[in-house]
């Protein structure tokens, strides 16, 4: 009997301590290992928010004060919501952290912010061509195909993740442009705005495509083409992953005569035009279920565009395009994702456009890997592009003494790096200029090999090598994943 109630004693007390030391791991490691089903938020506190607004930061979590959170789901829940605060791209760190709250099962929610610097005067270099790999090989690193100049950009302007933009540059292209945005103008947080000015012109541009390359027109004596875009955008985020955005744009370009009259009479469309001017209004809907915007691990990414150019009948294009991306990705591990994407474009009318419009596969984002050094023209297009990334290297690089001391912004630079494993699958279809161009109107495929940088989790960049079905080989640079 005394052995028995020493054992039971003996239970009691280690009961007694596991749940002691679950409630002092809640509290000082976040580690949930809590006895409750569900976790409620007494409150939630900003600090170190010196310039953003707090409902700024509050309006991208998920979870309210007063809330309830399933307490397995509790570690999962803040990292994703950190997450969020961290895509605002205005914040050096974010840290989430929790303290008891008023009873054993709530919490009190700490969000702890490094704001970046906000204001970046800088001098301008950058390259005119498609990518990196194109000036590099094909242009020889020429210094002539670059643009320098200033840059002016004020971040978090009024403390709502506002940003506004003045850039002037010389060089391949003089271009002068300004742009400010806020995602914020109502109460409810709900409306943002947009407004955007860019004139540019530049001695040399592209009048033709051959053998799936650009073929330039230059001359020293004059510019070859002028552009004036001005535009307008309104966004509604109703819900935290929904957004609609509605945009007005004006274009107006006009080219060099020896373009329209010799080297390409159907570069506007019609020979002797020389100048194209339109109205165009576009609606997209974007669903953006990601953890990370930079390089996503997990979630959905969504959208939709349907873009109307030409709104009047006196406007020089009427041209219809449908377009929808579609991205998944799998965390398969702590190390390991998988990243699923699809993205098409259809264009109505079906008749001949202008050679000007004819733009498809090789510009910007609408790329098939692999295949940098080619441009696919075409009215429609198709791409597929799977990766499976691990993760083998995750963190901080700290800044040399001398640096921090000088530097109170200045910790450390948070570094992830993963090597993926890439396949892509494209087609562009052209009825009308594909005679020339052998890689357009069939499958194209290539697969290879890259090495991704990470940093703060808002800067990624790539090295990858890559194999296509032409057999061609290649290593490639890409900043914009």
């Amino acid at each position: 009997m005394i052995y028995s109630r020493y054992l039971v004693k003996k239970h009691l007390f280690l009961l007694i301590l596991l749940v002691f030391s679950q409630n002092l791991v809640f509290s000082q490691s976040n580690k949930y290992t809590l006895p409750f089903f569900f976790i409620k938020i007494d409150s939630i506190t900003v600090e170190g928010n010196k310039i953003t607004r707090k409902p700024l930061i509050l309006r991208e979590l998920e979870f309210r004060v007063g809330d309830s959170i399933p307490s397995q789901e509790l570690q999962k829940t803040l990292d994703r919501n950190r997450n969020r605060i961290v895509n605002l791209s205005i914040f050096n760190d974010v840290d989430v952290e929790t303290s008891r709250g008023s009873t054993p099962d709530h919490i009190v929610v700490h969000i702890k912010v490094r704001e970046s610097w906000y204001w970046f005067p800088s001098p301008v270099f950058e390259l005119v061509d498609r990518n990196f790999n194109v000036w590099w090989k094909e242009f020889n690193r020429s210094l002539k195909r670059t643009n320098y100049g200033g840059d002016y950009t004020q971040y978090n302007v009024t403390g709502h993740a506002d940003v506004i933009n003045l850039t002037a540059t010389a060089g391949y292209n003089q271009r002068f442009s300004i742009r400010y945005r806020t995602p914020t103008i109502n109460k409810k947080q709900t409306i943002g705005i947009q407004f955007a000015a860019t004139y540019s012109r530049t001695r040399e541009v592209a009048v033709s495509t051959l053998n799936n390359k650009l073929v330039f027109f230059s001359n020293p004596n004059f510019y070859a083409i002028r552009r004036f875009i001005g535009e307008i955008s309104v966004t509604w985020r109703p819900a935290l992953f929904y957004t609609h955005s509605f945009l007005l744009e004006h274009r107006n370009t006009t080219i060099a005569d020896t373009i329209a009259y010799e080297i390409n009479p159907n570069f506007f469309g019609a020979t002797g035009v020389t100048g194209q001017r339109h109205n165009s209004f576009v609606y997209s809907y974007s669903y953006d279920n990601r953890d990370i915007r930079a390089y996503p691990m997990r979630g959905w990414n969504i959208l939709f565009e349907a873009r109307q150019n030409g709104l009047l009948p006196s406007d020089d294009l009427h041209l219809t395009r449908l377009r929808l991306e579609v991205s998944k990705f799998f965390n398969l591990s702590k190390r390991l994702s998988l990243e699923t994407a699809v993205r098409g474009r259809y264009s109505l009318p079906r008749s001949k456009p202008p050679y000007f419009n004819n733009s498809s596969l090789g510009y910007g984002g609408d790329l098939v890997r692999g295949y940098e050094y080619f441009v696919m023209d075409g009215l429609d297009l198709g791409v597929l592009k799977t990766s499976v990334r691990t993760r083998f290297f995750d963190r901080n690089i700290h800044y040399p003494k001398i640096v921090k001391k000088r530097c109170s912004r200045c910790k450390s630079i948070e570094t992830q790096a993963y090597i993926s494993i890439q396949n892509d699958v494209g087609y562009a279809k052209d009825p009308w200029y594909g005679d020339n161009n052998t890689l357009t109107n069939r499958f194209l495929y290539a697969y290879g090999l890259g090495l991704d940088l990470v940093f703060y989790k808002r800067t990624a960049m790539q090295v990858a090598w890559m194999n296509t079905i032409t057999g061609q080989t290649g290593i490639y640079v890409r900043t914009k994943l």
